[in-house]
């Protein structure tokens, strides 16, 4: 018991510290691409580094699970299995009824996001000012192609990439939460993690129903647009209107509900594991990480909301088993009774 407790506390630190590995590593990328391209083409081609240095970073965690495996005959602590890069980055096509559900789904999820936004700036304050000013020194297309194209590629690769493949093994619920939430941190305050949480979770749930990253890009790249036409040419909308926020919420939910009825891709997460060790370290090592950096201690909330939820969750769904157990064993005794 002791040893499996020591095998997912010292797991759940390696992943959290390969992802801030990588994690950092992009700021060498954003470095590089900042040095060969102009003032004008900065941001882009800044974002571009930062992109193909993330994905060399996956693949140098590949090439180590491959020259770990070898070395992993001596030990028994841990069973260290060869990665492939399509593990961890699933690409696969995804249905023409799939994209036009994702469309419908991220402009209906747009409002409350919007709103939790609003809500965010008036506790946490406005951390999205630079967006503005950014925007303001910024070409249109310049802007565009490195925050709603390479920005939104390179953080589902890490999140709805590396760290959702960790977590293939846990309860799909587990697995939800733990990206969602890991998504919403990784933004560094929480004005941005709060109402980042709406659309990370639509994002985690469509790759969990197309079974395919793509899928999450897809929706990412359209909600950073909608962010960015809003930015550049505000418009006058009531979109954070309750009467507008909830309708749309619910058609949102409805076609989530649906898409994970429908998709071809769960089997792909048809995880069981429920122990809260590993995502309990993963969530606060990832959450310590992000707290450190900006001194944002508030994302500590998140951190404990999820611990919180995981725990509730467990309780429930044990109470829920244990029922189903004593249902089967009446109706048993009673079938063995009238025999």
């Amino acid at each position: 018991m002791k040893q499996a407790i020591a095998k997912d506390v010292v797991l759940g630190l390696v992943c959290t510290m390969l992802f801030i590995g990588i994690f950092n590593a992009q700021y060498i990328g954003w470095w590089i691409g900042g040095v060969m391209s102009s003032t004008t083409y900065f941001l882009a081609f800044s974002q571009l580094g930062a992109l193909l240095v993330g994905i060399v970073g996956i693949y140098a965690i590949v090439a180590l699970s491959n020259s770990a495996k070898l070395q992993n005959e001596k030990t028994e602590f841990f069973e260290i299995k060869p990665l492939k890069f399509l593990e961890i980055i699933p690409i696969r096509k995804i249905k023409v009824r799939d994209v036009f559900l994702i469309i419908l789904i991220v402009i209906f999820q747009f409002p409350l996001s919007n709103l939790l936004n609003e809500f965010g700036k008036s506790i946490f304050g406005n951390h999205t000012q630079s967006f503005g000013v950014l925007s303001e020194k910024t070409d249109f297309l310049i802007f565009m192609l490195a925050l709603v194209i390479f920005g939104p590629i390179l953080e589902e690769l890490l999140i709805r990439g590396f760290v959702l493949h960790q977590f293939r093994p846990y309860n799909p619920v587990f697995a939800i939460i733990i990206t969602t939430v890991a998504f919403s941190v990784m933004h560094g305050n929480s004005q941005q993690a709060l109402y980042t949480l709406s659309s990370s979770i639509v994002y985690t749930i469509v790759t969990f129903a197309t079974g395919s990253i793509l899928a999450s890009i897809l929706a990412h790249v359209l909600h950073n647009l909608i962010v960015s036409i809003f930015i550049y040419y505000p418009i006058e909308a009531m979109a954070n209107h309750w009467y507008v926020v909830v309708p749309c919420t619910i058609t949102s939910m409805f076609l989530l509900y649906y898409m994970l009825k429908k998709g071809e891709g769960t089997h792909y997460w048809a995880g069981e594991k429920t122990s809260l060790i590993f995502p309990f370290v993963y969530i606060i090592t990832f959450t310590i990480f992000f707290v450190m950096k900006l001194l944002s201690y508030s994302l500590f909330i998140f951190c404990i909301l999820t611990c919180i939820g995981l725990i509730v969750y467990k309780q429930i769904r044990e109470k829920m088993k244990m029922s189903d157990r004593d249902v089967l064993e009446e109706k048993s005794e009673s079938k063995n009774y009238w025999i």
